[in-house]
């Protein structure tokens, strides 16, 4: 059931009535449907906005390598299409050996992957992926995207995940063990990634 909240403007004259116009949340509505509702421009003086999704496997194995592409579409249309390849890729990575996690983000005309890999071969796998395969085919082949760049990057510096302690407050570092200086069992460290 959907609550609605909303207000209606009622004009009349002396021969009746002459019209009604309604207004409900539309914020509220999504929200009680499960959407999430974000209202940002699309630019503010340098910056640009816009959205970003991401999937994970599950693992807490430090990362190797990021593989990181963007692909610049000239349209709301292009850019959906870019979706309908990116997402179903993503899914498909969550079963790829080696695959940590994922991030889609698009801002403005340009839309990013950020990929986290145990290692710089696992990353080479996507390349065997069905669904890359006809993403890059569509950019090769049939005018998909302006311009498009990928990149892996192998891991030089990984700092440690900080843990806070429910009880004490303090922060260890998530690999020095499970448990607090103040002998209290530290949460489970979430995936880096």
């Amino acid at each position: 059931m959907v609550a609605l909240p909303g207000v209606d403007f009622i004009v009349t004259a002396e021969t009746g009535l002459r019209s009604v116009e309604g207004y409900f949340d539309r914020q509220t509505m999504a929200e009680q449907l499960g959407l999430q509702v974000l209202v940002q421009p699309h630019t503010a003086g340098p910056f640009q906005f816009g959205y970003g999704v991401r999937t994970e496997a599950g693992h807490r194995t430090r990362p190797g390598a990021v593989s990181l592409t963007w692909i610049e579409t000239r349209s709301q249309a292009e850019a959906g299409q870019v979706r309908a390849i990116s997402r179903p890729l993503a899914a498909e990575l969550r079963t790829v050996p080696g695959f940590l996690s994922w991030m889609g983000v698009g801002i403005g005309n340009r839309m990013f992957t950020i990929t986290a890999w145990e290692s710089e071969q696992a990353a080479r796998q996507v390349m065997r992926q069905p669904i890359h395969r006809e993403g890059v085919r569509q950019f090769f082949a049939e005018d998909l995207g302006a311009a498009v760049h990928t990149s892996v990057w192998s891991v030089h510096h990984l700092g440690p995940v900080w843990l806070r302690c429910p009880s004490c407050r303090r922060v260890s570092d998530a690999a020095a063990g499970d448990t607090c200086d103040c002998g209290r069992q530290l949460p489970q460290p979430p995936p880096y990634w």
